[in-house]
């Protein structure tokens, strides 16, 4: 079953490669070769649309980085993941992760359940395309490949004038013949890990996720009374949630963006919040 709800604020602060906010991302400074024309093309907008465009790019780079179970010495993943979750934001999917059991293998086929843990994995890429006055690789990236000379021709290939509305444009036809961003991102990418054995808070709250319970009616979109939909608040960041459940011996996929599953995820990512942080060096 999938269910769209409204996201739970509390998971904003949780598991944050970037933080929610209120306003839209601020621009990009322009790089001042673009302060002229190119083939009567201004590529001022069009450069903060291939920043956009590099962002959006993040997503697929993180679901790949944990696209499959670690590889742990004597140990296998057991079974589905229990969550598996993205977040999202102006620009995009921007962060990936899951949570999963893995247990000591027991020859030949089975694995010693008394020996599982289960881990807590979040990918994301920490640097910005933007650059704000201080440069990172990625800034960096995005700047040398924008190409504003190859940009115009390309551009006025596809039929889109100087005078376009560059927010409205398809941007797929705008860059996609554009150098992929995947291997700079690739570069830059982190995959936090959290483990239950070091985190007993995490352990007691992925035990405690089956003391809860779901209550929901079964409510279609175009069947009976029109439902009202609650909008996402505008530039907040988004967090979507799957869930592998049993239901009467049969596996259930739930997906839900906040509000029907915080009671169960909520817990979880709190309990490996609060663990990395505390890792983490002191200053």
């Amino acid at each position: 079953m999938r269910i769209a709800t409204t996201l739970a604020a509390a998971m904003l602060a949780l598991l944050a490669a970037a933080k929610a906010g209120a306003q839209p991302p601020p621009p990009a400074l322009t790089p001042p070769e673009l302060d002229k024309l190119y083939d009567g093309y201004d590529l001022r907008t069009p450069y903060q649309l291939w920043r956009f465009w590099v962002e959006a790019q993040k997503g697929s780079v993180t679901q790949a980085l944990v696209a499959e179970p670690e590889s742990l010495p004597d140990e296998g993943a057991f079974g589905r993941p229990l969550i598996t979750f993205k977040a999202f934001g102006d620009m995009g999917h921007f962060v990936s992760g899951d949570v999963r059991a893995y247990c000591k293998r027991k020859p030949p086929y089975d694995f010693d359940r008394t020996s599982c843990h289960h881990v807590v994995r979040r990918a994301f890429v920490p640097v910005d395309a933007a650059s704000y006055g201080a440069e990172n690789p990625l800034s960096t990236w995005t700047r040398q490949n924008f190409g504003p000379e190859t940009l115009a021709k390309r551009l006025k290939a596809a039929g889109l004038a100087p005078d376009i509305n560059w927010w409205l444009a398809d941007r797929k036809a705008m860059f996609n013949q554009q150098p992929s961003p995947a291997e700079i991102l690739k570069s830059q990418a982190k995959v936090v890990r959290v483990d239950s054995r070091d985190c007993p808070a995490l352990a007691k709250a992925i035990g405690d996720m089956e003391t809860k319970r779901l209550t929901m009616p079964v409510d279609f979109w175009s069947v009976g009374p029109q439902s009202t939909l609650t909008p996402p608040r505008p530039h907040a960041t988004r967090w979507l949630y799957s869930l592998d459940l049993l239901v009467a011996g049969q596996f259930v996929t739930l997906e839900s963006d906040g509000a029907l599953v915080a009671d169960i995820v909520n817990p979880v990512f709190d309990a490996a919040y609060a663990c990395e942080q505390a890792a983490k060096p002191q200053q």
